[in-house]
């Protein structure tokens, strides 16, 4: 019985971790998603600076997490996502609000295919 004690407790770590990578992917993603939503709606109504301003801080929110994402998530899923925002942000300075829209809406999708791939499911632990 004492040499089940540390796979089981290795097994315990490891479950705590998975828990805690989710709550915290899904955290991001949300605040994320949220900053990309208000960015639609600014360039809908035709404020380019409120939008050009959220995308920004988008980035820069972004960036601190990227070492972390590319340990957890597939690298062209995160290259993918950075090639949008950063679409999104030359179009939101070009004032195309169809183009914006559009590839805001892809960055969008993406964001949540990320946090759908990160929780903590059957789905993803079968």
């Amino acid at each position: 019985m004492r040499a089940m004690r540390i796979p089981v407790f290795i097994l315990l770590v490891l479950v705590v971790i998975s828990m805690a990578h989710s709550v915290t992917m899904t955290r991001r993603c949300r605040d994320w998603l949220d900053t990309v939503d208000r960015a639609d709606t600014a360039a809908a109504a035709g404020d380019w600076d409120e939008a050009e301003d959220l995308l920004q801080q988008l980035q820069e929110d972004w960036e601190p997490s990227r070492v972390w994402l590319r340990i957890t998530i597939s690298h062209t899923t995160l290259d993918n996502a950075k090639s949008l925002l950063e679409q999104a942000q030359l179009l939101a300075s070009l004032r195309e609000e169809a183009h914006t829209r559009a590839t805001l809406a892809e960055l969008s999708a993406l964001l949540r295919q990320m946090d759908g791939g990160e929780r903590l499911s059957w789905e993803n632990i079968l």
